[in-house]
């Protein structure tokens, strides 16, 4: 019984040593994905680790473990006001929280804020649990906006009301997942103030079926919208249309269910469209306009991929497609994505025709079939 117990007494110091021995970098990066609460209690591991938990720089809060509310709000900002009073040579790079909207408090949010601006953090997000928070008009953007070093924000389950505040974010990465947008007017622009903006992408989002959105952001390099939810009873009668409005934008990825109202796309500088749309609904007519509308837009696209579901869109009204022309005039590589097989033969002779009509167009060696169609 003495010698297991040693041989497991030796075993135990050997883990401690081997953890104990990586360096603080490495540890500052494990404990970034791990719940704020179990990082501090670290401290009683060793000596070495009894401070770790206050120079870290990326911080993770989970409010949905079943933690009273009330109890949560009290160790945030008492973790957070130790952490400072500790080490503020150690700056906070990107804070997380994750909170159940029942009995969150508005002012909880506030302070927490407010004290993470006053550390210049750079990185912010706030996911909800469940139900959606509210963002009034006075707190989207201008709750997050008035710190002008925080450069990525990531918001889950918020309403967003666009704010009417002339104050202009530093933000150069925006994302937003299922978050409902309900705007006071039909036609908005939620990033008008977004001067700095680089990445944006919305993830289903709901908006309603008469707004007019647009997306005029003037430094946007990259946008990503996925599955966009549109409220709306009858998809006839939509009237959602997107403008998107961005000279410096080069890479656009697109995944939706169905084809969206385009109004107008200004893209000059468009590099890279990856395009999904999964079902074609019963409204062929319909479709087949919007997408086409669609790729009008997109025609300053020097690659382009689209699904299989997209390239049947495009067959399903006979003898429409051959009456188009195609508006890609830079297009240098197109792939189709969705049937796993790398024969150019399964993409019908219309859809070939159509991408590769206008051969004038067409650097010198890109007109082989094979090179230029590069399915995968």
């Amino acid at each position: 019984m003495i010698l297991v117990t040693m041989a497991r007494t030796k075993t135990t110091l050997e883990l401690e040593d081997r953890m104990s021995s990586l360096p603080d970098c490495l540890l500052h990066h494990i404990f970034g994905f791990i719940d704020f609460k179990y990082c501090i209690r670290t401290s009683v591991l060793s000596k070495r680790w009894k401070l770790l938990w206050t120079s870290l720089s990326n911080l993770y809060f989970d409010g949905c473990d079943g933690t009273r509310p009330p109890d949560f709000h009290r160790f945030v900002l008492e973790a957070l006001f130790r952490r400072g009073r500790h080490h503020n040579k150690y700056p906070l790079n990107e804070v997380r929280l994750h909170l159940m909207w029942m009995g969150t408090h508005s002012s909880f949010l506030k302070k927490t804020i407010a004290h993470l601006e006053s550390h210049n953090v750079r990185c912010l997000g706030i996911s909800f649990d469940q139900n959606l928070c509210n963002f009034n008009d006075q707190d989207f953007p201008t709750s997050f906006s008035r710190s002008q070093v925080l450069k990525t924000l990531e918001l889950t389950r918020c309403h967003i009301r666009p704010s009417e505040s002339d104050c202009k974010p530093t933000w150069t990465n925006l994302y937003l997942h299922e978050c409902d947008f309900c705007p006071q007017i039909m036609f908005f622009n939620p990033f008008e103030n977004c001067l700095h903006l680089k990445e944006l992408c919305l993830h289903k989002c709901s908006f309603s079926g008469k707004a007019v959105l647009n997306i005029s952001c003037p430094r946007l390099v990259s946008l990503v919208l996925t599955d966009l939810k549109v409220h709306t009873r009858d998809p006839v009668d939509d009237k959602f249309k997107l403008r998107i409005l961005a000279p410096q934008l080069v890479s656009f990825s697109l995944t939706l269910n169905r084809p969206l109202n385009f109004t107008a796309l200004h893209l000059p500088a468009l590099d890279n469209v990856e395009i999904r749309i999964r079902s074609p609904n019963n409204f062929k007519t319909l479709s087949f306009s919007r997408l086409i509308t669609m790729f009008q837009g997109l025609r300053y696209a020097r690659s382009v991929k689209i699904c299989s579901k997209t390239i049947e869109m495009l067959t399903m009204i006979p003898g429409a497609l051959e009456k188009q022309s195609c508006p890609f005039s830079r297009l240098k590589t197109l792939r189709v994505a969705g049937n796993g097989s790398s024969n150019n033969s399964n993409i019908p002779a219309n859809v070939r025709a159509y991408f590769l009509t206008d051969y004038t167009s067409i650097a010198p060696g890109i007109c082989d079939g094979r090179l230029f169609l590069n399915q995968i």
